[in-house]
């Protein structure tokens, strides 16, 4: 059942994910929402969710929980819509109780994909694998130097106090440590399961070739609506301080950057540190 078949898209943070989310999203018939990771923080207490729990006082409860949820205003919901809609659904799992949630912040389209962009849940792969065993996963690859642009552009520029602002180094020794270890990580947990892995730069400069691959692995048509994502952008006005560029068409400048924004010396520091997955995703000969 596609309930049971969620898409996932995991990344280093600042590897363009969001940008490759709100991609997808604008596809007719794929619904992946801005991100929040109630899927894992609701588990413990509804993993044993049952079609005996499908009543309006159970569910109820689950909306208040899922609406004290970071980052879920971006979600919109209306709480009475949300529980007539999972009464008519009545899910028999948690996984199928969560799904919920994406269907009906879709519930204006066909929806044939759903899933979810979350950095975050790097950290929880296992507990992904774990709700929905036949999960299909996107691993997004960003240019680690690139990366470490971006990190220290925002460590910069970003007020301190703004709310759900990621907390990044401005080191390149950390961000180079990090940006290894996330990837392989990603890499590592993904391999036994169904998924692609794509790479930023390839979105940016072959971008029709390349999201026709991701559409032929998610056995979806090509849309036009794809290329116009910017006009079709539901990411929260809250997070969009700093995804802005997502309200704009491709810039295939940001190819490359830390060329020219990096010291030879951060150059050499980052490639020291990170050769493996420079090599392994073709970043280093």
């Amino acid at each position: 059942m596609i309930e049971n078949t969620p898409l996932f898209i995991l990344g280093n943070p600042r590897s363009g994910t969001s940008l490759f989310r709100i991609i997808l999203n604008a596809h007719p018939n794929i619904v992946i929402p801005p991100e929040s990771g109630f899927v894992q923080w609701w588990y413990p207490k509804y993993k044993d969710w049952s079609i005996v729990d499908c009543t309006s006082v159970k569910i109820a409860e689950y909306i208040t929980d899922l609406l004290s949820s970071k980052k879920i205003e971006s979600f919109g919901i209306d709480a009475d819509a949300l529980e007539n809609y999972i009464l008519k659904s009545q899910p028999q799992t948690y996984a199928a109780l969560s799904a919920c949630v994406y269907f009906f912040y879709g519930n204006k389209k066909e929806v044939k994909v759903w899933g979810d962009k979350n950095n975050y849940y790097i950290r929880h792969i296992a507990l992904l694998k774990e709700i929905y065993p036949k999960a299909k996963f996107v691993h997004l690859v960003r240019d680690g130097r690139d990366v470490a642009c971006s990190y220290k552009e925002l460590s910069e520029n970003l007020e301190k106090d703004a709310l759900y602002r990621p907390k990044l180094s401005s080191e390149i020794k950390t961000i180079a440590e990090e940006w290894q270890t996330n990837n392989k990580k990603i890499a590592n947990q993904i391999k036994d399961h169904e998924h692609i892995t794509i790479r930023y730069e390839d979105v940016v400069l072959n971008f029709d070739e390349t999201i026709k691959s991701v559409l032929a692995f998610l056995k979806l048509p090509w849309s036009s609506l794809v290329s116009h994502y910017y006009e079709l952008n539901d990411e929260s006005a809250i997070t969009l301080k700093w995804k802005e560029k997502t309200l704009k068409p491709l810039d295939k400048n940001v190819v490359g950057r830390f060329i020219k924004d990096l010291t030879n010396e951060e150059i050499t520091a980052f490639d020291e540190i990170a050769s493996d997955c420079l090599r392994k995703f073709r970043y280093l000969v």
